[in-house]
């Protein structure tokens, strides 16, 4: 199926991103379903006498919609997937919003839904009247669901190791182009060369409620802040400064040191670690970790990112996250068990 090219733009000022958004042409259309049709020559989307390209996004929302399967309809030519689609919308019921950007289809959205607009949030962000202070965006990206901000402040203090989580922060979803609206994600950076190249990894999305209170982008936009200026104050002290600070006692001897960690992650609040298996997995990788909470926060999140079992990837990803929320009590537990003369 022949589409538009996609949106895949990125910057590093919020000024970039006001331009960028000045400069488009971005219109809202509601139509009933069953006036669509698609060209099976051009794979355009027609409205009476109007005619739009269709993005991969927007033509995977509308098979979507229709319950055509999208990724059949994206590979088959022009001709099959309008006749697929046509045969659907020609009885489809109700109506949906066009989201049209340089005369260009680049998503669908229920009648009901008021999107909210990247630039209100960044100049938000600007103005300075939110919780998360701008001078901590540090990209954005514009991908076809919406905008992408990026907020994080490289301050580690200690140096890192090679897969080491180097910078911490918060990414700002504006998914314009969805009907997920606003969210909020941590989001951690890991060294994966002695190059100094690094990999972005993602954690668990939140998104505030969508109850008729929130459909007011305004207010949308200052609880979303708010919220991931809470993620985001988490975050940074917690990864960067404070676990670096936490000295561990790790024992030589390599049994003594399966039971000095198997009393800490035991004590994990929320992911507790007591299988002996997964305690010798740790114990190997702090071999090469330095011998602080940072180091142990490596460990488990490494690990997590490295195993095949999703069981385990799950257990320990979440260990090392609650271990960055709560490293004192996992400490009094591994002061209590270090061998003598350690402690």
């Amino acid at each position: 199926m022949r589409l538009a090219e996609s949106i895949h733009k990125t910057g590093e000022t919020l000024e970039g991103l006001i331009d960028h958004l000045d400069a488009r042409e971005r219109t809202l259309r509601t139509v009933s379903l069953d006036e669509l049709t698609v060209d099976p020559e051009t794979a355009t989307l027609n409205h009476g006498q109007e005619s739009w390209e269709m993005t991969r996004h927007a033509a995977h929302q509308l098979a979507s919609m229709l319950r055509v399967t999208p990724s059949f309809v994206l590979r088959v030519p022009n001709d099959l997937a309008a006749e697929n689609l046509n045969t659907f919308l020609a009885n489809a019921a109700g109506h949906r919003q066009i989201i049209l950007e340089n005369g260009v289809v680049v998503g669908f959205l229920k009648p009901n839904t008021i999107p909210v607009d990247p630039k209100t949030v960044a100049t938000r962000l600007v103005e300075g009247t939110q919780s998360i202070p701008a001078s901590l965006m540090r990209r954005w990206d514009l991908t076809p669901e919406g905008a992408v901000l990026r907020f994080s402040s490289p301050t580690l203090t200690c140096e890192p190791k090679l897969h080491d989580v180097v910078e911490a922060g918060v990414d700002l979803l504006v998914r314009e182009n969805t009907e997920l609206t606003l969210s909020a994600r941590t989001v951690v950076l890991r060294l994966v060369c002695t190059n100094g190249a690094i990999a972005t990894e993602t954690r668990a999305i939140r998104k505030i409620g969508l109850s008729d209170s929130w459909k007011e982008p305004e207010a949308r936009i200052v609880s979303t802040f708010q919220m991931a200026g809470e993620m985001l104050a988490q975050a940074l002290p917690t990864y960067l400064t404070r676990l670096p600070k936490i000295e561990l006692e790790i024992p030589e001897d390599p049994m003594e040191l399966v039971s000095y960690l198997r009393s800490g992650l035991g004590a994990i609040d929320g992911a507790p670690i007591k299988s002996k298996k997964l305690v010798e997995a740790v114990a190997d990788a702090m071999y090469s970790e330095d011998p602080t909470m940072w180091g142990l926060y490596n460990a488990l999140t490494r690990l997590g990112r490295d195993s095949m079992d999703l069981t385990y990837k799950s257990l320990f990803e979440r260990a090392g996250h609650y271990l960055s929320l709560n490293p004192q009590v996992v400490l009094e537990e591994l002061e209590a068990a270090a061998p003598s003369g350690l402690s």
